[in-house]
């Protein structure tokens, strides 16, 4: 059901944009994403409830207006949108797919150890915790989904595509959010992830098949995606923005080619797959867009250049100017879309040397250098830098070098701020996003030695045309296993061991301890699901909400707090002598008491918000129910 989700929609958008066959394959993935978004929040104005029943009438609505301006606008077709590809390479790209697919399932399988295991991280109380309220509220739009965590409920811009997803997958086997959220991430991973990096190799080499393979068969074999992104945060929907990126860079780089060739007939559908992509990857995760702006701007600067030099035949000046208006948009995007900065507070790590010693051995966070891949990404620069089409992506690699290292090295403060506020300051974003110039630029290498290897071995044999084609079938064989052997081993192994640990419910786990895991399997049997639980999100008991379907004062840890628990949550130890306590546990039916352990001390500061709930125990205002090692469940007794 996920991978149709993905897959079904997006393909008959491209369709309907009168796009190749191959091409809508590819880039299926994003044109669903983006129907999924623009979707849930049509539903949301609309009041409509959010889940397969509004996306797919949406969806058909929109596709069908798309297949009418096609029917209208579409003159012409642009190249670069998948024309001239041969079935060889197409089936070269699948091959590659499915390949880096099978790959990717196994990592994740490995790393997730069984189908409801949650991350023990606590961005992961909300991620849940918001499959919830759309299950709840039927609102799954980005423009209203921050409402779980304001005091008052009002509404909140957040990136809701990846919740919005989840919730699709939710609501057609609705045994578990876990389960749901775990089945997301294989299809993200697994299969958004390869089909978008085919989209881009398709744009960057068109008939190169050895490219084409080696490109989408690496997405399987780098270590920093998806494994970084699951071991950190949890970066839900840093995973699904930076999974339909490349396939958004492809539609920029047509966008590119039609101004610089001045194939201004070809606008369709260049210009509304570009809307499409850009609403995918911005209701996916901001930061994607930025990242997108900041990858691209070499390629635009190169192209702005070759225009003011004269290097363009016929007239340029629209050319020129809307390459100027491109570099300045790419600017803004980077310098305004970005969070608050008080949530940038990430410090560094490393020393300069070792921050660069991790990014050209792609040995990020501890993980111990992928020596493989980083030999076929020096292969992959060298060649690049010959190729006058293909210097732009040195360039791209080039910048995201510097931001990982100021990142990871440089002092906090003003300037970094700057520079990688966009990423919250945050190495593991960067880190992440190192992975798409990687698998293109390694793609480049494994081309160039093949080839060369191919063409040597043609002039040793000379007329033994056998020996040719046994030599390119031993050739061949090894680039299919290349990917294979890249990311079986050593570094990638150790990702996925390290990412397991973060999946493992232990003593001393940080969200969900064993005793916790305990007390939440017994929630369902011992509370009315009428009432509401009492709960200091900080100590991750409010993953009750998703986990056992009940209500909770708080639904995050960075919350404000409902004003209508104020007194409950101020003001709880002191329930015998203060009748508004009672009064207001009555009124809200917050008849439990949830008393978990914050494992790691991270909520210190925010001990003032729940200062009521110290001491509950022992001032007899609860009286425990069920109780495992030092945490358990509490009914308020003194409310009776």
């Amino acid at each position: 059901m996920g991978i149709a989700a993905v897959v079904v929609p997006g393909f008959l958008v491209g369709l309907a944009l009168k796009l190749p066959v191959r091409f809508c394959l590819a880039n299926a993935p994003i044109f669903s994403v983006g129907s999924m978004t623009v979707a849930s929040v049509v539903s949301g104005w609309m009041g409509f409830r959010w889940g397969f029943l509004s996306f797919t009438s949406i969806t058909l609505v929109v596709t069908a207006v798309l297949w009418g301006a096609s029917w209208c606008w579409a003159r012409g077709r642009d190249g670069r949108l998948g024309e001239g590809v041969s079935g060889s390479v197409v089936m070269a790209g699948v091959l590659g797919v499915g390949v880096a697919a099978l790959m990717i399932i196994g990592q994740i399988k490995k790393s997730i150890l069984h189908p409801d295991a949650v991350s023990q991280s606590y961005d992961n109380i909300f991620h849940l915790n918001a499959i919830r309220w759309i299950a709840d509220t039927g609102d799954g739009s980005s423009l209203s989904l921050g409402a779980m965590t304001t005091s008052g409920g009002s509404g909140a811009f957040y990136p809701a595509g990846w919740h919005d997803f989840v919730y699709l997958i939710y609501s057609v086997f609705p045994s578990s959010i876990p389960v749901a959220t775990n089945a997301a991430t294989l299809v993200i991973a697994g299969f958004v992830w390869p089909l978008s990096v085919f989209s881009l190799a398709l744009a960057l080499r068109p008939r190169d098949r050895v490219f084409v393979f080696s490109a989408v068969g690496f997405s399987g074999a780098v270590v920093v995606f998806p494994s970084l992104l699951l071991k950190w945060g949890i970066l839900y929907p840093n995973l699904l923005g930076y999974a339909i990126l490349p396939a958004f860079l492809a539609m920029l780089i047509a966008a590119v080619d039609m101004v610089v060739q001045q194939r201004w007939s070809g606008w369709w559908p260049v210009v509304p797959s570009l809307i499409i992509g850009g609403s995918a990857v911005t209701l996916s995760h901001p930061n994607a867009l930025t990242s997108a702006a900041v990858l691209v701007v070499p390629l635009v600067l190169i192209e702005l250049v070759r225009c003011f030099t004269g290097k363009y035949e016929g007239p340029r000046r629209v050319s020129c100017a809307l390459l100027v208006l491109a570099t300045l948009m790419c600017i803004a995007m980077w310098w305004k879309v970005r969070p608050a900065p008080e949530t940038s507070t990430w410090e560094p790590k490393y020393s300069q040397i070792d921050a660069f010693g991790q990014f050209v051995s792609n040995g990020f966070n501890r993980i111990p250098a992928a020596w493989g891949m980083s030999i076929l990404v020096f292969v992959g620069i060298y060649w690049a830098l010959r190729s006058r089409r293909h210097r732009w992506i040195v360039g791209s690699w080039i910048i995201l070098c510097w931001l990982w290292v100021v990142v990871a090295s440089e002092p906090a403060g003003a300037f970094r701020l700057l520079m990688v506020g966009p990423w919250y300051a945050d190495e593991i974003r960067l880190a992440a996003l190192t992975a798409v110039p990687a698998v293109v630029l390694a793609g480049l290498g494994m081309s160039h030695v093949i080839h060369k290897g191919a063409a040597a071995l043609s002039d040793l044999c000379g007329a033994r045309k056998n020996m040719v084609r046994i030599s390119s079938a031993v050739g061949l064989v090894l680039l299919s296993f290349s990917p294979i052997l890249l990311g079986k081993f050593g570094p990638v192994d150790e990702a996925v061991a390290s990412t397991a640990h973060e999946f493992k419910v232990t003593p001393d786990s940080i969200l969900i301890t064993t005793d916790e895991k305990n007390v939440l399997d017994q929630i369902d049997r011992l509370v009315p699901k009428s009432d509401t639980i009492v709960v200091n999100p900080w100590e991750g008991s409010a993953v009750a909400y998703a986990l056992d379907d009940r209500k909770v004062t708080s639904r995050h840890s960075l919350s404000q707090p409902p004003r209508k628990f104020e007194a409950i949550l101020q003001h709880l130890n002191q329930a015998r002598s203060d009748p508004k306590v009672c009064q207001e546990v009555r009124d809200q039916g917050a008849r439990w008491y949830l008393d978990f352990e914050d494992t790691l001390n991270i909520g210190a500061g925010s001990k003032g918000l729940y200062r009521g709930l110290e001491g509950v125990e022992h001032e007899g205002v609860v009286d425990p129910v069920y109780t495992s090692g030092p945490v358990g469940l509490y009914r308020i007794s003194a409310c009776d």
